[in-house]
């Protein structure tokens, strides 16, 4: 079995109990394990355990019926702007407005 390049920890946010472990989105963003469109990680604490820029900078799932991973993020290049899909306008709908 190959290890994963990134590991998370799923952490329930009351008990603060580890529920699962998880290695992040596919490769197109989407998360392999999401049933109906709703991400298992919904509702818990994600705290990046290796491989990612964010080690230590754990936050809270809300509920995402879209099927993509809120971990896609991390694998993004930072000195491109945020997609539209995460509502923020790009710099031509902005001038649209």
């Amino acid at each position: 079995m190959e290890t994963p390049d990134r590991l998370f920890s799923l952490v329930d946010p009351f008990t603060r109990h580890q529920i699962a472990l998880c290695t992040g989105p596919d490769e197109h963003g989407m998360c392999p394990s999401a049933h109906e469109g709703q991400p298992p990680c919904a509702g818990l604490r994600v705290v990046p355990q290796r491989g990612t820029p964010a080690n230590g900078l754990p936050f809270t799932v809300s509920g995402d019926s879209s099927g993509r991973c809120p971990l896609a993020w991390v694998a993004e290049p930072m000195d491109e702007p945020p997609p539209e899909r995460y509502g923020v306008p790009t710099e031509q709908q902005a001038g649209d407005e």
